[in-house]
């Protein structure tokens, strides 16, 4: 049987009118948490899946940093940094365009805003990290991963890149430097290089376990107060074109569609 993934791969998302799942993707919610809260499994999943891993290796040592300032990765950074703390290790690192997205994340942080093309934050923290979560979704955020990270140190991505370039999007021929240049993105050979010579893990990391997630939701009060803080509206469902519309809108991290039994 082909393989199929909701929304991906083969078969319609949840903006169908119906859809079919196997009964062990479904979970049951807690009742302590409501169900904007419950909206969050999903990427707070992924962002558990890393300490699932085993990684950070040493957390009561390993320096970490944590790139990208979406949903994803204030997620990532707000796991990391309990995971981290509960083993008495050092603060993690956060490193963004925006200082009030990281100024969500509750617990022992640091914040880095990083400017332009990140050169400058390249330079300054180049091979401080044992371990670095690329989280940016950016094809540019893999350079910086590797300049943070030490020699025999970890890099984890947790982005997945458009293959596509966005003149390609527009119907417009890119000519070769602006493929080359598009998002900054990283030349394999780049990559390759830094991994052998200085001897650095690559993990890949990807869905992750949503009992695990909606157990740290109940139990975690950081969690809690960094989901609700990321949503910005909350709307019925006849208002989804609207809903769909503020969440393209730049600097939105969350929009949240209620059912009919739950909405106000």
């Amino acid at each position: 049987m082909a393989r199929t993934v909701l929304g991906i791969i083969g078969r319609d998302g949840a903006l169908a009118q119906y859809l079919t799942l196997p009964a062990e993707n479904l979970h049951a919610v807690p009742e302590a948490l409501s169900d904007v809260e419950a909206a969050f499994a999903e990427p707070l999943a992924a962002a558990c899946r890393i300490t699932e891993q085993g990684l950070p290796r040493q957390p009561a040592t390993d320096r970490v940093a944590v790139i990208g300032d979406g949903k994803l990765g204030l997620l990532v950074g707000q796991v990391l940094a309990g995971h981290v703390a509960a083993a008495g290790g050092p603060a993690v690192t956060l490193i963004g365009r925006h200082a009030e997205k990281m100024a969500l994340v509750r617990g022992p942080v640091d914040r880095v805003v990083s400017e332009g093309d990140g050169a400058a934050v390249r330079e300054r923290l180049a091979g401080q990290f044992d371990m670095v979560v690329e989280a940016s979704g950016s094809g540019a955020g893999i350079r910086t991963a590797l300049a943070l990270c030490r020699p025999l140190g970890t890099i984890l991505l947790k982005s997945t890149v458009s293959t596509v370039q966005p003149h390609a999007e527009a119907g417009v021929e890119a000519g070769p430097a602006r493929h080359h240049a598009c998002d900054g993105a990283v030349h394999w050979a780049e990559v390759a290089n830094d991994i052998v010579v200085n001897e650095k893990v690559l993990v890949g990391s990807r869905c992750g376990p949503f009992d695990a997630a909606l157990a740290l939701m109940a139990s975690d009060g950081g969690v809690r107060a960094l989901m609700r803080a990321m949503v910005s509206a909350e709307l019925p469902l006849e208002r989804a074109e609207e809903a769909l519309a503020r969440a393209r809108t730049k600097g939105v991290l969350k929009v949240q569609v209620l059912m009919p039994a739950d909405a106000p």
